[in-house]
């Protein structure tokens, strides 16, 4: 039994013709090769047919069985996408106890079948449950973020300069005390990350302190360049999380009855911070929140496995210049949102 595979063959291709059935045993190998003209071609050979002796037919034998697997992968790609695909195959070689990267027989079709229907159906579930956000929710979220910050400052001292600048505590703990800041010099952006850094804080200070100068025309010594600071990074510490967190939440509640918990520590997001020639700042940003299983924990019987999963949020939203020079007391950070966008999905955990 021999099938052609092109760059567009499917998984469903290759099961229809080559799953387990009448004459069929699950234990003959899916192997991978070339035809007379070149192309590649899956095909199996019963158990009972003489394979050849020694060293070298081994070695031929292994290659196919791995050319095989291969191109059995490729058609679940092509079918389900990649996330999918060596999700499923992960899965399936934990069931079997063996890499179905390197060898697949026609009874492990029958498996990777199986856990790629329901890592599909599921992911499809997930993301019609989860719901996107309106306009006006978005500034809200936003603007609630800027309002939850502390007014405690801590002071730092700018590289190249001898001023003194007060930074929310809030901020000061994300950004330079933990996560990162960098400057690109090409861009003049402003790249930020929650996620714990080991760079150095005197490093973190001087990226902003270089986006600051670059894009404002203000320095440390200014008074206004510790409010740009603070009006800016007031809508990004960690309370940005609060809205991306209780859609975690809901999803397990709502589809598998606590068949997981959103892990804290599993949390990466990232801010890229532009500017133009009027001093508007363009926000881009991604965070993925994932799953910890905690059915055993919790005493929960259902099937799903969420840690498989992770939420992921992209959102991109206007500050006006206009009033980032001004102090955080007159800053109204709902009103400077110039046009804001989220979209939220569930995706597979890498």
């Amino acid at each position: 039994m021999v099938l052609p595979v092109t760059g567009t063959t499917k998984f469903t291709d290759i099961y229809n013709e080559f799953k387990p059935g009448l004459f069929k045993s699950d234990n003959e190998h899916v192997r991978g090769g070339a035809a007379k003209d070149g192309d590649a071609q899956i095909y199996t050979r019963s158990v009972l047919t003489p394979n050849g002796k020694g060293e070298e037919a081994l070695q031929r034998r292994q290659q196919q069985y791995k050319s095989g697997a291969s191109l059995v992968k490729q058609a679940m790609a092509n079918e389900y996408g990649t996330d999918v695909a060596e999700a499923a195959l992960r899965r399936a070689s934990d069931r079997t106890g063996r890499d179905l990267a390197k060898q697949v027989t026609r009874g492990d079709l029958n498996i990777i079948h199986q856990e790629l229907q329901t890592l599909d159906h599921n992911l499809e579930n997930l993301r019609r449950s989860i719901k996107q956000d309106s306009e006006e929710t978005i500034k809200s979220d936003l603007a609630g973020t800027w309002d939850s910050t502390s007014n405690d400052v801590r002071e730092i001292k700018c590289p190249g300069s001898d001023a003194t600048v007060h930074i929310r505590d809030q901020v000061y703990k994300d950004y330079i005390q933990r996560g990162d800041m960098q400057f690109e010099e090409g861009t003049k952006n402003l790249k930020l990350s929650l996620t714990p850094s080991g760079a150095k804080a005197v490093d973190k200070i001087g990226a902003l302190t270089r986006f600051i100068e670059e894009n404002f025309g203000v320095k440390p010594e200014d008074a206004a360049f510790e409010n740009v600071a603070n009006n800016l990074l007031s809508y990004l510490h960690q309370g940005v999380f609060g809205g991306v967190t209780a859609k975690a939440v809901g999803l397990v509640n709502g589809i598998a009855a606590d068949a997981g918990t959103v892990d804290g520590n599993g949390v990466e997001s990232t801010f890229t911070l532009s500017a133009d020639g009027n001093h508007d700042i363009r926000v881009s940003g991604e965070t993925h929140l994932g799953y910890k299983d905690t059915r055993k924990e919790l005493g929960v019987t259902s099937e799903m496995d969420f840690s498989i999963y992770k939420v992921h949020r992209q959102e991109q939203f206007g500050i006006s210049g206009q009033n980032l020079t001004s102090s955080t007391d007159k800053f109204d950070a709902k009103a400077s949102l110039l046009w804001v966008n989220r979209y939220d999905t569930v995706d597979l955990a890498s």
